[in-house]
């Protein structure tokens, strides 16, 4: 009787896993940080290479090397996100240290297929691809038609929209000319670096508003029918800006805004008195984010307007002023109360002739008054009025003139020099 038992043959029994034996335990691998995945992967794939070792050595000596290797342990997975970040340079640097063979061989056969992906693309452009590239052929599928009566599609430049993320971009920038010029000379405009925006580390080129602007205009700075203009192309922009388009809160603030101005009576009359006010709601807008109102706007638009009104007024009144002053003839800077003065007609301003702008005092004379003749203090010129000799100075010598009565000062040559 045979042993049945012996007849049947040996089935292989399925391995237990030697790491990831339960649930919990894939969950925690899961959870490991790439460093920690890296080392362990290492460490299995080594005791790998020592199980496979024992099993060929096993293979052609048995009596020398009883015992063959286990089974090899299988490893830890690795996020698809961490094996494309391990292909750049970079952070391949930072783990360098825990790269295991099979990891690496991986990351050199992705390398390769992309060179050869990248080698047949470029054995694929044919002659005619080169030369369109090399001379950057232009493509004249996007012509349009003019027609008359409408206005020409406006386009704005990428530059328009990486500066107005920075900074505003001032009003007159939205000029069609200026437009047109943003685009056509846009390889030649100055720009400037602005700082990294929050969250980034580098910034980005903008167009240079302070030099521009002596080109293109600064705020303030347009007529009215060029605002009207310039206001109709800003709001086309901040249109193309609304991530919900023309029905977007953003776009529809800007069309309440420039349509209240637009839409005012005596919006030509008034717009040197509305285009500040224009200006600070425009700025107030993007630095606070304020909702447009209907009141605050009509309000500041009356406050506006009386401050107008009374500039007006004062500057007609310095007008009306100074045509007077023109009409009286040119200034005359004589000797208070002379004759030639008394004869010129008086205008608004000039005083009469008999006006005394100081007090005529106690009549004593101060014991610092000083002689117009002798020039010695302690007396006037009218000391000297009945005096029948020749004045002289303290130093001998003689004085150029004397007192004669009712007349004035008279020289030694007999001129009267009229004192009155």
């Amino acid at each position: 009787m045979t042993n049945t038992m012996t007849d049947i043959p040996d089935t292989p029994q399925p391995q237990a896993p030697c790491t990831h034996t339960s649930p919990a335990i894939i969950q925690l691998l899961k959870r490991l940080s790439l460093p920690n995945i890296l080392q362990k992967n290492k460490k299995i794939e080594a005791e790998n290479d020592a199980r496979s070792a024992k099993t060929l050595n096993n293979a052609p000596d048995p009596a020398g090397h009883p015992q063959p290797g286990s089974e090899v342990t299988s490893l830890i997975t690795i996020n698809p996100k961490d094996l494309t970040r391990l292909r750049i340079s970079s952070f391949f640097a930072s783990v360098h240290d825990h790269i295991y063979n099979s990891l690496a061989r991986c990351l050199a056969d992705d390398e390769l297929k992309e060179r050869e992906e990248k080698k047949q693309k470029d054995d694929n452009i044919s002659a005619d691809d080169v030369r369109l590239s090399k001379r950057c052929c232009m493509d004249g599928t996007n012509h349009v038609e003019r027609v008359v009566g409408e206005p020409i599609p406006i386009e704005f430049c990428q530059s328009l929209y990486d500066t107005e993320i920075c900074v505003a971009v001032p009003l007159p920038f939205f000029l069609t000319r200026n437009l047109r010029t943003l685009i056509d000379e846009a390889s030649t405009l100055l720009t400037v670096k602005s700082n990294p925006a929050p969250g980034e580390t580098k910034g980005i080129y903008i167009l240079n508003i302070d030099k521009l602007s002596t080109c293109f205009g600064k705020e303030l700075s347009l007529t009215c029918s060029q605002w009207s203009e310039a206001a109709a192309n800003l709001w086309s922009f901040q249109i193309s800006r609304d991530k919900s388009g023309a029905d977007g809160e953003h776009a529809s603030w800007f069309e309440k805004h420039f349509n209240f101005f637009n839409m005012l009576n005596k919006r030509d009359e008034l717009y040197d008195a509305w285009k500040v006010m224009e200006l600070e709601f425009r700025q107030d807008h993007r630095s606070r984010h304020l909702k447009f109102s209907t009141p605050d706007y009509d309000k500041a638009l009356g406050l506006t307007e009386e401050s107008h009104k009374l500039r007006k007024e004062f500057q007609e009144l310095v007008t009306s002023s100074h045509m007077a002053i023109q009409r009286s003839g040119p200034p005359y800077h004589g000797i208070p109360g002379s004759q030639s003065q008394r004869n010129l007609p008086r205008g608004p301003f000039q005083p009469h002739s008999y006006s005394q702008p100081f007090s005529s005092g106690s009549g004593r004379l101060p014991s610092s008054s000083v002689c117009l003749i002798c020039v010695l203090r302690g007396h006037n010129l009218f000391f000297h009025q009945k005096s029948t000799t020749l004045i002289k100075f303290a130093d001998g010598k003689p004085v150029w003139a004397k007192c004669s009565t009712g007349s004035g000062l008279v020289t030694p040559e007999g001129h009267t020099i009229c004192i009155n």
